[in-house]
């Protein structure tokens, strides 16, 4: 279902092709001037559809059915695609002044997606659910081949676009704080603690992070925990709730204090 403002839109094409398609027009029409381009790529993602399976039929049967080699095929044409937006900047002279960020909103879906050494998928948070790439691209400002371990969320990328627009006076409340700044000003890194909490029914996936420590929850009839320490320990194959019980119970509160402020929306 696509929509141009609110009118309906017909257009025959791969949808990661049609969103590219889109990116560039606008980036031609608004070069000379500074802008702000969301480009909201939705693979890979079932329903698994290569860029060659126009006649390849999905229906309710295998709607999610995982597909290794499709998947594999769709992640190659994103990386291709994301290659003809950076491709139309620097055609127009614009790499030089443009932050490029390339990001995931979640894991992969198991277990058509490698986490390589992370545990768990898309729909936990386990690491392999909730970290993502996270790769920025600011030639003058942030020097090729640089690395940060810096913990961060994609919440943060708010605070730090509205930074790089000039903007001081936020709408209410603004939670993150300005990751970009960081990285060009070479700031030192510093803990954060951060929380997450997915609900699908009657699952509900929780979890805290303080520092290296990581606290799960998982909720299903019955309820699940686990203790991490990310910083020896980032596969989360060694559960530290039994051996560890202060900071269990330390990170248990923490999330409880959060949940009671924070109440889930569905």
């Amino acid at each position: 279902v696509l929509f141009r403002g609110r009118l309906p839109v017909h257009a025959k094409g791969y949808m990661t092709h049609l969103i590219t398609d889109a990116s560039i027009r606008f980036i031609e029409r608004n070069k000379e001037r500074p802008f702000f381009l969301l480009v909201s790529h939705e693979t890979p993602h079932f329903p698994f559809q290569g860029p060659g399976d126009e006649n390849k039929t999905v229906d309710a049967t295998n709607w999610t059915t995982p597909d290794a080699p499709t998947y594999v095929a769709m992640l190659e044409d994103l990386d291709h695609e994301v290659g003809r937006v950076l491709t139309s900047l620097d055609e127009h002279d614009l790499a030089e002044d443009t932050l490029v960020v390339f990001v995931s909103d979640n894991g992969g879906f198991a277990p058509a997606a490698n986490m390589g050494p992370l545990k768990g998928a898309k729909s936990t948070t386990f690491e392999g659910g909730i970290r993502v790439p996270l790769i920025l691209r600011w030639p003058g400002k942030i020097e090729a081949g640089t690395t940060s371990e810096q913990v961060c969320a994609t919440f943060d990328l708010t605070r730090s676009f509205l930074k790089l627009a000039g903007s001081f006076t936020f709408p209410g409340r603004l939670d993150g704080f300005d990751l970009v700044g960081h990285l060009t000003r070479k700031k030192p890194d510093f803990p954060r603690t951060l929380y997450w909490r997915g609900k699908r029914g009657e699952r509900i996936w929780s979890a805290v992070r303080d520092g290296d420590l990581k606290y799960v929850r998982k909720v299903e009839g019955e309820t699940e925990d686990w203790l991490y320490d990310l910083s020896a320990d980032l596969g989360e194959e060694h559960d530290l709730s039994q051996s560890r019980p202060k900071d269990l119970a330390r990170l248990k509160k923490l999330l409880a204090d959060w949940e009671r402020k924070v109440k889930p929306v569905r």
